[in-house]
């Protein structure tokens, strides 16, 4: 800001300068002090020590002083005194309070606590009353009064923009003593004039001291700003210099930043590289573990062929074929079909050619004939084997680009668990899609006409061939086959090549050369070989390679072997026998036998046996295995010297050399033939050897003991449960001895139920080992092998069907044991763990099982009697918190469930839900499924809104858990969750529920699964709601057939699906089949002991009565009859009044929910005949007047007409699934229903609710 310069005399141009507001000033600031007191002293310079005009602590009194406020209020009085005159002080001072206005809102911390600017502030008042007084004082003194208002905030903020300033400082101390000089000497010159009274002297010429203290004021205004500004300077050279070495150091920063940048970003390139390759490996470390895992479900499952290997030379012919060229074709889509007779050497040409197929694709196989399983033979085999080789494949050689595809083939496995539970519409699924996205493979599927299901593959390689349609020919199939009318369709499709004598005798006699290349001793009658070969071979290579291998035995000369190659036989079959015989008389009795039995052994194995299971096979006399001493060394070497040429060993297994060999065992001894040197032999024979020798194994004494069982109680039990070293350690020890226990566990039965005339000692085995520990334990492990219960029941299915069909006498040995299936064993051990083991968990744990088994019979009283003794013991024995004994409680709570105490199930269930998500959380399965359980017995308890309610819960909970809900979990939910829709009139949202459980259950276990069953239950429910009738009776006689097959008539689950089917039949018009329906129900005891099931029989029977009389009366009207005397319904009114008869003799309680709707039903035929008066007491006891708003049980017993009316309409808005309308129309009239259990469901199979039906 510019100060007033020296030559200014008008205080107007003065006052428009702008102003540093006194507000920005920091008044408390040490140098503006400083500079005041500096100003005080050059002013006490010019004064002596005795002079007024010195400024001291002494002398301040002796000067005018006031504050900032009282200063701007003497203004303003003066500014009033002046306001008639109008003159130029009145105008001046105007511009005076206008500078000072701003100055106001301040406190005046300068006038408060410096004395020295008091006395400015002061001395510049005086000057304004004397100037008010007078109109004005002289031009100079008001000039010098504008100069310090105007400029004094100016000078003040200059201190403060250098307050380290020297020249600033000086000078400004200079300016502030020039200002007191000014105002001092300017107010005692006036108040000398005002105590003379001498008012001219006021106007007498101005002391000299005045005009040059303004001039000093205003010169060292001047220097102040002529120094501020040269700090400034000096500041901004200083600022510029500094911001020039800053640039420097910053450049030099900036560089350096720079650098370090860059080394930055690369090393955190290199760090990203190094965290994406570990993210890399790590994924692909998981996807290959994943792959591992995956592997070992399909292993046990895969078919790994027993394939010996092409003769060197041979099967080259192949290449040079010219379909084969044609195939070969980039633009060929087709398969490649080679077919010929058994024994052409097809088997061996594809494993020649899976060895020689393009190494860039990747080559897949499936060897029907050489599987070493019979469970093999089937399309799902061939499913599960490309499984097992396209994950070995990324095992071994892994390929980015098959990635996605291949994890999501591992993780098909590992939701699936089992190789056993994959069935082959779902295999198809899967392998088709990962097929189709590797594009490039060659699939080669050998022995064909050997698979059990020849129309699913053919479907399959129908829909490769339109998949591979659709993109680049990358992907080749080779199929090889014998003729078969099932595969002549896809014959048609095929390039075809034909292993005939035309094809087949070139690489015979091709054979016969590199044989006698190798053999010298066949040179000499090498013309003789072809020549034979050419008569009797008949493209059979298996005849020319086992003529071969006649051949090379030792002979004494030439003659002989010639001799010995004219008695071969033409025909595979004949020089079988031939050979059998003439090494048969080279043997002795012992090995005769010895070789018979080798024989039925490897005649119908499920699987090819090892060399060791085949060896411990061997080794039973009876139920004991021989000495030591006595068992065969070599076991290789004897079985092939024994039983040459019809068995073979590869890679260590045994098994019969080719087909033809087991076609020559199984045909008729010639006749003639010596019975000792005979190997043939009758399946059921040799099933019936197998059998026994595993139940050999199955119940060897080992097997039998407790301590060893107890591991796989504990396994299968409580996983939670970590066994120790020792027990696992024994574990593994004993299964060191029991080489063919797997195989004796997983097909015992299997031979078992091929034997239909069973000997003594084969009877006596089955005996002993379903009535013995050794069951638990074979039970145990079958159960482990195969990951669910349901087996048992098919097992069970199985044994009992073979047992029905047995002679009276073998059935009548074996009733005891077969029909206490499971029960006596495990009721045994348990009783001898309760007794004798210092472990008394595991009686609990051997009744937890046997309850399992209970379960899946459906057996109900005995499961609640084993469910109870497992709680209260656990209860017991490991307190009513552990998460065994909450398991078991919910065990228990099912069998009350099933008993239909649902009151007790549900208070049991809510209480251990909480005490479950306490001990175990939400990360466990337990409390999930007994929330399941609460949602169950409230659809049961009719509380249809709670159990929507619950299930909502149950799937908002459950999704935000990893590793939950598992799959068995799932489609529990859903086939609950679709009961309570179905209830709710949801049925499009129950049919997609039963739906899911039907596909995902049929897919992998097939048709007949017992859930899947459950689920087609449902389906034919809401169909025959939605009056689909025909899909709904398929269904539901599906269901019933097959439960009849397992559990027979006597049981509820059987009867509840026919109840059903009986329901679609008459809704139907087909009251022939459902009058058989019911006739065939009408016979079961079970009725008689299943109250609300007989009411719904006999409820069907009236209602279809009624239909076909109500349908003849039609008939007979529209004919023109007359009907008189004819009680109308009569038939259909009794079988109800009847029904209604026995409820009131058995009591109250016996009263159900299908009675309700037969009430309904006999009202409507009462009325039909005009029998109105019968009507009313039929809904007697149905409801019963409010008490003090309370529902309970308990009630009074109240004959009302109007309360029978009531009763029946509330009744017939329930039946019409008006609930709530029910509710509400009771509430009105003050009524409630008299007992809630009336209107329960039952449980069954699922139960059937004959609400929901077509009535009269």
């Amino acid at each position: 800001m510019e100060s007033i310069s020296a030559d200014q005399t008008d205080v107007s141009t003065t006052i428009s300068f702008p102003m540093v507001p006194l507000s920005r000033l920091d008044f408390t600031s040490p140098s503006i002090a400083k500079c005041w007191q500096k100003g005080v002293n050059i002013h006490n310079r010019g004064c002596r020590p005795s002079d007024k005009r010195r400024i001291d602590k002494d002398s301040v009194e002796n000067h005018s002083v006031c504050t900032f406020d009282q200063f701007h209020k003497a203004a303003i009085d003066a500014k009033e005194k002046c306001h008639l005159s109008r003159g130029r002080f009145q105008r001046k001072l105007e511009d005076f309070i206008g500078c000072i206005e701003p100055y106001l809102p301040l406190v005046d911390f300068l006038t408060q606590q410096e004395p020295h600017t008091r006395i400015v502030w002061g001395g510049l008042r005086c000057l304004i009353r004397i100037a008010s007084q007078k109109s004005g004082v002289e031009s100079t003194i008001e000039d010098g009064i504008a100069i310090i208002l105007i400029n004094i905030g100016t000078w003040h903020q200059n201190i403060l923009n250098d307050p380290e300033g020297e020249s600033t400082s000086e000078a400004s101390s200079h300016l502030f003593g020039s200002v007191l000089s000014f105002v001092i000497e300017s107010r005692l010159h006036h108040e000398n004039s005002i105590t003379a009274k001498l008012w001219a002297a006021s106007f007498t010429k101005l002391p000299e001291v005045i005009r040059g203290a303004l001039k000093a004021m205003k010169s060292r205004s001047d220097e102040q700003h002529r120094a501020v500004a040269s700090a400034e300077t000096a500041r901004n050279n200083q600022f510029r210099n500094t911001r020039i070495r800053y640039l420097a150091v910053q450049e030099i920063l900036d560089n350096e930043q720079s650098n370090f940048r860059e080394e930055t970003r690369k090393t955190h390139r290199l760090l990203q590289d190094t965290l994406e390759e570990m993210s890399r490996v790590a994924l692909e470390n998981k996807h290959l573990d994943r792959v591992k895992r995956a592997i070992e479900v399909v292993e046990s499952e895969a078919n790994i062929p027993l394939v010996p290997e092409a003769a060197e030379g041979t099967c080259d012919w192949i290449f040079e074929h010219p379909n084969f060229l044609e195939w070969v074709g980039q633009q060929c889509r087709k398969p490649l079909w080679i077919g010929g007779i058994p024994g052409c050497g097809k088997t061996v040409l594809a494993n020649f050619l899976r060895q020689h197929t393009t190494p860039s694709q990747m080559t897949l196989t499936q060897f029907f004939q050489a599987s070493r399983n019979k469970e093999s033979t089937n399309a799902r085999s061939l499913g599960v084997s490309i499984i097992s080789q396209l994950l070995k494949k990324e095992l071994s050689s892994p390929r980015p680009d098959h990635r996605e595809v291949i994890d999501d083939l591992a993780s098909f496995c590992l939701e699936i668990g089992y190789a056993s539970q994959m069935i082959f519409p779902k295999l198809r699924h899967i392998v088709e899609k990962t097929l189709l996205a590797i594009s490039q493979y060659t699939l080669i599927i050998d022995g064909l006409d050997e698979c059990s299901n020849i129309a699913d593959i053919s479907e399959f390689i129908e829909a490769l061939l339109e998949s591979d349609s659709r993109t680049l020919p990358c992907s080749k199939i080779i199929l090889l086959s014998r003729e078969h009318d099932g595969l002549k369709a896809i014959k048609e499709k095929c390039v075809a090549i034909a292993m005939d004598e035309t094809a087949v005798n070139p690489e015979i006699y091709r054979f016969i050369e590199i044989k006698a290349v190798q053999h010298p001793q066949l040179q000499a009658i090498q013309k003789d070989i072809h020549e034979e070969a050419e008569k009797s071979a008949h493209g059979s290579f298996l005849w020319a390679s086992t003529m071969i291998e006649c051949l090379v035995q030792p002979v004494r000369s030439e003659w002989e072997q010639l001799q010995r190659l004219k008695r071969i036989p033409a025909g595979i079959i004949d020089f079988f026998e031939d050979l059998v015989i003439k090494s048969g008389k080279k043997r002795s009795l012992s090995e005769l036998k010895l070789r018979r039995e080798m024989l039925l052994i490897l005649l119908s194995p499920q699987k090819f046996l090892t060399l060791d299971e085949f060896a411990v096979f061997l080794q039973f006399r009876h139920s004991r295995r021989q000495e030591k001493a006595r068992r065969l060394r070599d076991i290789r070497n004897a079985v092939l010297d024994l039983c040459w040429p019809l068995v073979s060993v590869i890679d260590g297994y045994v098994t019969l050399y080719h087909m033809n060999a087991a076609e020559y065992l199984l045909t008729e001894k010639k006749k003639g033939a010596e019975e000792r040197f005979s190997v043939h032999i009758k399946l059921e024979e040799s099933n019936a050897t197998l059998a026994i020798r595993c139940l050999y194994v199955l119940s060897e004494e080992q097997n039998s003991a407790p301590g060893r069982i107890a591991y796989w109680l504990y396994k299968n039990t409580y996983p939670e449960y970590r066994a120790n070293a020792s027990d696992v350690a024994a574990q593994t020890e004993a299964f060191v001895d029991i080489v063919s226990y797997e195989y004796a566990a997983r097909y015992f039965l299997d031979h078992l139920t091929q034997v239909a005339k069973p000997s003594e000692e084969l009877l006596t085995q089955v005996d002993l080992f379903l009535r013995n520990f050794q069951f638990v334990k074979w039970a145990e492990y079958f159960f482990n092998l195969k990951g669910e219960n349901t087996s048992f029941s098919e097992l069970y299915g199985n044994l009992k069907s073979w047992w029905t069909t047995l002679p009276i006498d073998s059935k009548e040995r074996l009733r005891k044991s077969v029909e206490s299936f499971f029960t006596i064993p495990y009721r045994s051990l348990s009783v001898y763990y309760a007794e004798e083991n210092q472990d008394k968990l595991l009686q609990y744990l051997c009744l937890s099982r046997l309850g399992a088994y209970y379960t899946l019979q459906i057996e109900i009283d005995a499961e609640y009697e084993v469910r109870r003794e497992v709680a209260n013991g656990l209860v017991n024995l490991l307190g009513p918190r552990n998460p065994l004994t909450l398991r078991a409680k919910t065990a228990l709570g099912l069998c009350y469930t099933a008993r239909s105490d649902f009151r007790t199930a549900l208070e049991l269930y809510k209480e251990i839900s909480l005490t479950q998500k306490e001990v175990l959380g939400l990360e466990r399965q337990d409390y999930w499924s007994t929330l399941t359980s609460i949602a169950f017995v409230q659809f049961l308890m009719a509380n249809f809104e709670e159990a929507a309610t619950t299930m909502a819960e149950l799937s908002a909970g459950w999704k935000s858990i990893p590793g939950l809900p598992t799959r068995f979990l799932i489609l529990s939910n859903n086939l609950i969750e679709g009961y309570i829709y179905e209830a709710r009139e949801m049925l499009g949202e129950a049919m997609n529920l039963y739906r899911v459980v039907w596909n995902d259950q049929t897919e992998i276990f097939g048709e007949n699964n017992p859930m899947a069953l459950y689920a087609q239950i449902g389906m034919g429910s809401i169909q025959r709601k939605q009056k689909e009738y025909k899909q709904a009776i398929a269904n539901l006689d599906h269901a019933f057939q097959i439960r009849t097959q397992l559990w027979g008539l006597e049981n509820g689950w059987v009867i509840d699906p026919a109840i059903q089917l009986i329901i679609s039949y008459r809704e139907n018009g087909e009251f022939d089949q459902a009058m058989a329906r019911i006739e065939l129900l009408s016979q079961c005891e079970f009725l008689k002991r299943d109250f609300e099931r007989k009411c719904q029989v006999r409820h069907l029977e009236a209602l279809v009565l009624y239909d076909e009389e109500e349908l003849e009366e039609q008939r007979l009207i529209s004919d023109g009859a007359v009907l008189v005397g004819h009680e109308q319904f009569g038939e259909s009114r009794r079988i109800l009044q009847d029904l209604l008869h026995e409820q009131i003799e058995k009591g109250r309680d016996a009263n159900n929910r299908s009675l309700l709707w037969i009430r309904l039903t006999l009202a409507t035929l009462l009325r039909a005949v005009q029998r109105d008066d019968d009507v009313a007491p039929l809904f007697d006891e149905i409801v019963t007047p409010l008490t003090e708003g309370l529902v309970s049980p308990q009630f009074e017993h109240v004959e009302s007409p109007q309360l029978w009316k009531d009763a029946e309409k509330a009744l017939r808005l329930v039946r019409d699934r008006k609930i709530d309308e029910a509710d509400q129309e009771l509430r009105q009239k003050g009524l409630r229903w008299v007992r809630a259990e009336d209107f329960w469901l039952f449980e069954g199979g699922p139960g059937v609710d004959t609400a929901w039906m077509k009535g009269p």
